[in-house]
């Protein structure tokens, strides 16, 4: 059985227990692909243990808001040279979650 951290379930429900804005919990729900590219990360690495940050930084910890942002723009930069329509975007962690908020909204889902 794969080990996940202590705020997500990935049984019927696929969500996220998260701190928010004002330290208020939020749960969120993940997508079915979501969830199996959860599953496949912790089936490759097999020692992150139930408290471990899910993707953790150099030192194992969680990543900063810092790290965040670098890593987004390391993925935009390498996905715009196939979708050119990501050149003149501006493209935040931010902005994917207000768009995936909304995905959400129009799919049914509550907050």
């Amino acid at each position: 059985m794969l080990s996940l951290p202590a705020s997500m379930c990935l049984d019927e429900s696929h969500c996220v227990h998260l701190r928010g804005k004002g330290r208020k919990q939020r749960t969120t729900p993940l997508w079915k692909s979501t969830v199996q590219e959860i599953r496949a990360w912790l089936g490759r690495n097999p020692t992150l243990v139930a408290d471990a940050a899910l993707l953790p930084n150099r030192e194992g910890h969680a990543m900063t808001r810092c790290n965040v942002c670098q890593r987004l723009n390391i993925a935009v930069a390498r996905a715009a040279k196939v979708h050119s329509s990501l050149l003149n975007r501006s493209i935040s962690p931010h902005s994917i979650r207000h768009t995936t908020a909304m995905h959400l909204l129009q799919s049914g889902g509550r907050f």
